[in-house]
């Protein structure tokens, strides 16, 4: 399967606090269906009930960039005692066909987790929203930014050529 992201393992450790909502983008070359969401993290000795999931948005196609609309999101995983830093792997409940372009990737949990990142210079590439865990926003309304990009990536199949353009005459997507 193709992947779309970073497969760097970075050197920098960056916590985030539980109810943050966050995340870098990645660009997809063609369009798909996304699978799997792969991120090189530590989640902790859970406080609260140790839940974590990515959700997916869109980007807003500005300059500076921002994501904007909720695209899906995946299964929830749920940690009882501390998974050190390794690739964790998040399914979707199926698969999320998304056309191609350029989607923000959001972890997002109750819990503490560290997640390794890296400077890349881009302004916009990560943006985080402080908001209680739940029900993902839409839109997503960002409260920061920066320049990194983390180590993540999302597996995914390519669709057959049109698909997208069909469902989208069907009133799909």
């Amino acid at each position: 399967m193709p992947f779309a992201g970073n497969t760097d393992i970075e050197t920098t450790v960056s916590p985030n606090n539980a109810d943050i909502l966050g995340g870098p983008r990645i660009t997809l070359t063609e369009d798909g269906y996304l699978l799997k969401v792969h991120g090189y993290r530590r989640c902790t000795v859970p406080i609260g009930s140790g839940k974590y999931r990515y959700v997916i948005y869109d980007e807003n196609g500005l300059t500076p960039p921002s994501p904007v609309n909720y695209k899906g999101e995946t299964v929830e995983n749920t940690y009882s005692l501390e998974a050190g830093f390794s690739w964790h792997e998040f399914e979707f409940a199926a698969p999320l066909l998304l056309a191609k372009g350029t989607y923000y990737v959001m972890a997002w949990g109750d819990d503490v987790y560290s997640s390794r990142i890296k400077a890349m210079g881009v302004a916009g590439n990560i943006h985080w929203q402080i908001i209680v865990y739940g029900v993902a926003p839409d839109p997503f309304v960002s409260d920061g930014s920066n320049a990194n990009t983390g180590s993540l990536y999302v597996e995914y199949r390519p669709t057959p050529v049109n698909v997208i353009r069909r469902k989208a005459c069907h009133g799909g997507i």
